[in-house]
């Protein structure tokens, strides 16, 4: 396996997310790590692979204090999507 990394799409403003990822990978040895980061919409960040990154699997999550729109008492909550990404 080559690289893993992660990108974040967020609605509002700011366009940044709080992101936490675990990866498990196997192959000759058994590794996993955790990692919890903040990341700018749109910048992609390479994820660390343990164990010689041979079939890796990811888990993310991700939440966003970004602001879509205020309007009197009401708050429009901006939304965060997770694109994973890998090279062979």
């Amino acid at each position: 396996m080559g690289h893993l990394a992660i990108r974040v799409r967020v609605t509002g403003e700011p366009k940044v997310a709080s992101v936490w990822t675990d990866v498990l990978c196997g192959g000759e040895g058994v590794g996993s790590s955790n990692q919890h980061f903040r990341l700018r919409a749109q910048v992609v960040r390479v994820l660390r692979l343990p164990g010689g990154g041979l079939n890796c699997g990811v888990s993310a999550y991700a939440t966003t204090r970004a602001v879509v729109s205020r309007s009197g008492n009401t708050t429009t909550v901006g939304e965060v999507a997770i694109d994973l990404l890998g090279s062979p």
